[in-house]
């Protein structure tokens, strides 16, 4: 059974319900919960992200989730040709998965640009594998079956709509029913396609109509925001952390246009996490909400006599020294203080001669934060071995 083509069309958004209208066989009206239930638990549990289990082995200039100990490289497949189309197929088992407690790592072994793009994608759901479609004075869409379109993904089952050579064709319909705006979703992508099935899909070149049967084989994501971070925080030995953003939320973000990495604000994701939900409210712009998010701070005013917090992680296992030297101004000023803070512990430092702190301790392997207090704006330095 066919659908009514939609009388009352208004202008796509970003941040929208989906409205997936349904087409013989094809998914109903639903909303942006409904599109990431697609995006299953299960296919989260099965992914096989590339893994690193040595930081001494990581790559330089790549990005990295680290979980449990082991490093989880970040993955992108290929793009549209506008460059805001992601698409992936058998391969989206290799996105990494972040959890809450989970760091982002970097590594390089030369000098980098401190200024990193967080790019938020949408997840699209499955759909066929063709972006940015045209939408035509009759109000059908079409593309070029020139092989230089890159809004084909040459990896799906849609790569046989170059068949049709090197002219502008218009995909009438698919599964019977006409294919109009709105079944169209953000980005030209053909929106509430059933994951791996097959549609009849007409093809017409002039009034010459083609025949091909497509696989909804293809997920897609759309680019939504991007914004630069410079907050990151160096790891004891080789590695840096990048702080994400308190407002972000759970999602799909790419780094760099390096890799994407699905990001879960909590301990797990199921058929019903919502990965589309936005990051700000519709009237506030990115700089402007920027500024009013809450800092990750030790103490709620920094005033004049700050706490300082080092982030350590510890590979494994093991017995370390922690040695803090700082210096006084003033014959007045109290000893500062410094403690390593663990999930299960803290590790309190004792003060030797020469303004140092130390303290030997044999701790679990783990991210722990050193604490160091009372410094009254004096410098410091730590390390551990």
């Amino acid at each position: 059974m066919g659908f009514k083509p939609n009388k009352t069309l208004s202008k796509l958004a970003v941040f929208t319900m989906f409205c997936l209208i349904s087409i013989s066989g094809l998914t109903a009206c639903g909303t942006t919960t409904e599109v990431a239930m697609q995006n299953t638990a299960s296919e989260g549990e099965t992914a096989k992200p590339i893994e690193v289990d040595n930081m001494e082995d990581l790559e330089s200039g790549k990005f990295y989730i680290q979980h449990k100990g082991k490093y989880y490289q970040l993955y992108r497949d290929h793009e549209g040709a506008d460059g805001n189309t992601l698409w992936y197929n058998e391969d989206w088992k290799e996105v990494p998965t972040m959890y809450e407690g989970d760091q982002l790592i970097y590594y390089s072994d030369e000098h980098f640009d401190e200024k990193f793009t967080f790019n938020r994608y949408l997840y699209q759901g499955y759909t066929l594998g063709i972006c940015n479609l045209t939408e035509t004075d009759s109000g059908r869409f079409g593309y070029t079956g020139d092989h230089d379109n890159t809004d084909i993904n040459m990896a799906s089952d849609a790569k046989k709509l170059y068949k049709v050579g090197d002219t502008f064709a218009i995909i009438d319909k698919i599964g019977g029913a006409p294919l109009r705006k709105g079944n169209i979703d953000t980005g030209g992508i053909i929106k509430g396609l059933k994951k791996n099935k097959i549609y009849n899909t007409q093809v017409y070149v002039g009034t010459n109509m083609f025949t091909f049967q497509l696989e909804a084989d293809s997920i897609a994501l759309i680019l939504s925001q991007s914004e630069d971070i410079t907050d990151f925080t160096f790891l004891e030995n080789r590695i840096l952390q990048l702080n994400i953003p308190y407002k972000y939320k759970t999602g799909y973000y790419d780094i760099n246009g390096m890799g994407l990495f699905r990001y879960v604000k909590g301990k797990t994701y199921n058929e019903k996490t919502n990965f589309n939900e936005p990051n700000i409210a519709a009237e506030e712009t990115l700089s402007d909400s920027t500024d009013n998010q809450p800092k990750e701070l030790a103490v709620s005013d920094l005033g004049e006599n700050p706490e300082y917090v080092e982030v350590v992680n510890i590979e494994k296992a093991k017995k370390i020294t922690i040695t803090v030297n700082y210096n006084v101004s003033g014959n007045n000023s109290p000893t500062p203080t410094a403690k390593l803070v663990g999930n299960n512990a803290v590790y309190t430092l004792s003060e030797t001669a020469g303004n140092t702190l130390t303290g030997t301790f044999t701790v679990p392997k783990g991210s722990y934060k050193l604490v160091i207090k009372d410094l009254r704006g004096n410098d410091y330095t730590y390390k551990i071995k």
